[in-house]
């Protein structure tokens, strides 16, 4: 079974497809739940802010002169979460 946010649309169509999957998926809800929902969504979608940046990246173990000139790098992108990799872990695709 894939996932709304582990499969990304195949083409702008599809997109739209999974919009209106979620819509659906949210109106069985009930309202107060459906908002809740939301609004978790909306915290961790949110990008983070260059302060919020530097703070992942010094807990990491970077230097704070490192992290001034990574945040600096990434002005621009919205990052929505860092995180390390621990033992077990791996950011090879395959």
């Amino acid at each position: 079974m894939t996932g709304i946010l582990s499969d990304p649309p195949a083409s702008p169509a599809r997109g739209f497809a999974m919009r209106d999957d979620i819509r659906a998926r949210l109106s069985d809800l009930p309202p107060k739940e459906a908002g809740r929902l939301l609004a978790l969504l909306d915290e961790f979608s949110r990008p983070m802010t260059p302060r919020e940046v530097e703070r992942a990246l010094r807990a990491g173990g970077m230097t704070r002169s490192r992290c001034d000139q990574v945040a600096t790098a990434l002005k621009g992108f919205a990052i929505i979460a860092i995180v390390p990799l621990t033992e077990g872990m791996t950011n090879d695709p395959h």
